[in-house]
């Protein structure tokens, strides 16, 4: 996670787990050469047929462009 993101992130991520509930966020995310990216992350709470919440299932995407477009 970008440096300027990582409090912000974290701590949405948590009150969404915390709350089990789905959560939409953008942040910057450093690839493998150093460079950040833009991530879009959708994740949706997960439950067995008990209703017992077993994780998340999500989607990221890369939208650098679209925040560059932005500027």
């Amino acid at each position: 996670l970008h440096p300027d993101d990582r409090a912000k992130t974290l701590r949405a991520f948590a009150e969404a787990f915390d709350a089990r509930r789905p959560s939409v966020l953008e942040y910057r995310l450093r690839r493998a050469d150093g460079s950040y990216r833009w991530i879009l992350d959708n994740r949706t709470p997960m439950t067995s047929p008990d209703g017992a919440f077993s994780g998340y299932i999500g989607c990221c995407v890369d939208i650098t462009p679209m925040k560059e477009s932005e500027s």
